[in-house]
């Protein structure tokens, strides 16, 4: 096999280098790509591209490019067949996806993007989103801005994401809720790009908070986009006496003198091949990376898994109004895995970590300068995840913990009933009511 690729490349060079004025425009359309209708063109080249040195040639007209997308799509079995072509670059000159786009207005092709890019579909996203070119002067330019930003992101065009959220939080007279989206996605795409980001993002928090997007106008404490009491005492770090006598404490203690029972149900359930599902938000620097088994969602149990976890889920049905906020998930970190700077949306709970598979190297960094690691099992701490944290796991073992969300101690048990009220299940999927105190 590996003498079969090294012939391929040599073929490959040898025909380059015989026809120096071909590009990879021409080689395609020399395969054939021109009978099935699916001509090569050239876009104008991202920021990311420009770096890479990509140089294009003319764009030619599609008829009905649209129905030419569409049509790709069903013949090569889906979208994502499309989504992969774009992503290798394998499909690069397909110029009816921009031109598709051309097509529509701008909150046509907005719309298009976003839902590509809601199903997954990255880049193929990404290269519509690109034909969305608006001042920010433009009726509704922050949403649209951001929304094209947060496409970026998907698609991993972090410079490209960081030029557009830059331009959206400069949009005059947005609503405070699109500010602080634009906001987050500005600092999670420098924060992406490495180097000086760290720095570069201290400056960005430090701006939000003079113009009063983040609400508790602390820098370093972005989060409580959803729900922000400014009644509840708000600190990084909380120990167990912080906790309300009764109840809270009750519910810690219950949970870590029972860990070896529920270290050896998580086992025997990885040990029978049990599913876990990647974290929802691309939180992960990699797909697989970080790696998520719920067990309550605001307060709902996952029967089939509390079928198995029979402890661990007994110990929470006890607690799970006085004490738990009703968030519980098993929680496993990939070898030399990294979880990229974020916050929580709502200060009304707390998180803990009961210390499944303990890793020393595994850190939780809270900024600014809190680190905290996994180092002995059946160990917790607790945090307020409203404040930037992130994770890395700088070893060759995993790192698994069981998360558990703890009521605020200075929340008054009213305004937790009405929570816990506003919580139901609907389609397979819990929403919860954003309520006002």
């Amino acid at each position: 096999m590996n003498m079969i690729r090294i012939i391929i490349i040599i073929i490959i060079t040898i025909l380059f280098v015989i026809f120096p004025g071909k590009s990879r425009t021409s080689f395609c359309a020399a395969a054939g790509d021109n009978d099935d209708g699916y001509v090569s063109f050239s876009v104008p080249p991202s920021s990311d591209d420009v770096a890479a040195g990509g140089v294009e040639k003319e764009e030619e007209e599609v008829d009905d490019p649209c129905g030419v997308m569409y049509a790709f799509a069903e013949e090569n079995g889906g979208w994502r067949y499309l989504d992969a072509a774009i992503a290798s670059r394998s499909l690069r000159q397909f110029r009816a996806v921009r031109q598709c786009a051309r097509q529509g207005d701008v909150g046509e092709t907005l719309q298009m993007a976003v839902e590509f890019s809601q199903r997954g579909l990255a880049f193929l996203a990404w290269e519509l989103a690109q034909e969305l070119h608006v001042s920010t002067e433009f009726p509704g330019a922050g949403e649209i801005l951001g929304k094209s930003a947060f496409i970026a992101r998907a698609a991993r065009k972090y410079t490209d994401c960081e030029r557009l959220a830059r331009k959206a939080v400069a949009v005059k007279g947005d609503p405070r809720e699109h500010l602080y989206m634009n906001y987050e996605l500005l600092t999670s795409c420098v924060h992406r790009q490495g180097h000086d980001g760290a720095a570069r993002v201290r400056t960005i928090h430090e701006e939000a908070a003079r113009r009063h997007v983040y609400p508790s106008q602390n820098p370093w404490q972005p989060g409580g986009s959803v729900a922000y009491m400014e009644n509840l005492r708000g600190k990084p770090i909380w120990s167990v006496k912080d906790l309300r006598p009764g109840n809270g404490r009750r519910f810690v203690a219950m949970l870590r003198s029972n860990y070896k029972a529920i270290r050896r149900e998580f086992k025997e359930y990885n040990a029978k091949g049990g599913f876990m599902v990647d974290e929802v938000e691309g939180l992960a620097s990699a797909r697989g990376q970080w790696q998520e088994l719920q067990l309550y969602d605001k307060g709902f149990a996952n029967k089939p898994a509390c079928a198995h976890f029979t402890t661990t889920c007994a110990i929470v049905r006890k607690y799970l109004r006085s004490a738990s906020a009703g968030d519980i998930k098993f929680s496993r970190l990939e070898p030399w895995a990294r979880i990229y700077p974020h916050s929580g949306p709502v200060n009304y709970k707390l998180r803990m970590h009961l210390s499944i598979e303990a890793n020393p190297h595994a850190v939780l960094h809270i900024r600014p300068d809190i680190t905290l690691s996994w180092r002995e099992e059946g160990n917790v701490f607790i945090f307020d995840e409203t404040f930037e944290h992130e994770v890395w796991n700088n070893a060759t073992s995993r790192r698994t913990v069981l998360i558990v969300d703890l009521w605020h101690p200075d929340l008054d048990s009213s305004v937790r009933k009405k929570i816990m009220r506003g919580r139901r299940r609907e389609g397979g999927v819990v929403v919860e009511k954003k309520i006002r105190i």
